[in-house]
């Protein structure tokens, strides 16, 4: 039944959280090892006008994206966790300028700065793990990875997680 005023929405069906996937340009093969991402916050501050009775709010000027965290699986060889390793080494260059030039001779890197950084793609899938929302994020710069814990006390396998973190410029829907 159909309430006057009130439009029925055209799709009724709640968004499943296991259907998506992400990729970065830089490292293709993470794509099919994420287990976790998260679309950050974001907030826009307001700068406010104080008076003497209370604070007047008005809309900021600059937008605050939170981090970007991914967890993934690590694969067999160890390539997905090594190639972030690679990365984020690179630009800390913490033994030769050498690891440095690795990192800027990156394919496709137009500037010595665009070598440090990657977009990020999120799709969203529906129920019938078609695209349903594509989300861009523009500029991904890794800036941490978790350390790993070997146990070989454990009597069940569990598999290793990694968790990267990346700053970026924005993230839109495309």
């Amino acid at each position: 039944m159909r309430r006057l005023g009130c439009p029925v929405p055209e799709n009724l069906n709640p968004l499943s959280p296991n259907g998506f996937k992400f990729s970065l340009e830089r490292i293709p093969d993470l794509t099919y090892f994420i287990q976790e991402i998260e679309i950050p916050a974001i907030s826009l501050p307001d700068i406010g006008i104080n008076t003497p009775f209370s604070k007047i709010p008005i809309t900021g000027e600059t937008m605050r994206f939170d981090t970007l965290t991914i967890k993934f699986l690590i694969d067999g060889d160890m390539k997905n966790y090594i190639a972030l390793f690679r990365w984020l080494r690179g630009m800390g260059f913490p033994q030769n300028n050498e690891q440095y030039v690795e990192q800027i001779q990156y394919p496709n890197s137009l500037t010595e700065n665009s070598a440090a950084m990657s977009d990020g793609t999120l799709e969203v899938l529906g129920n019938t793990n078609s695209t349903i929302q594509t989300i861009q994020f523009v500029d991904c710069v890794i800036t941490s990875l978790n350390a790993l814990t070997f146990l070989s006390t454990s009597t069940d396998v569990n598999y290793l997680i990694g968790h990267a973190t990346f700053e970026y410029s924005y993230y839109d829907f495309i």
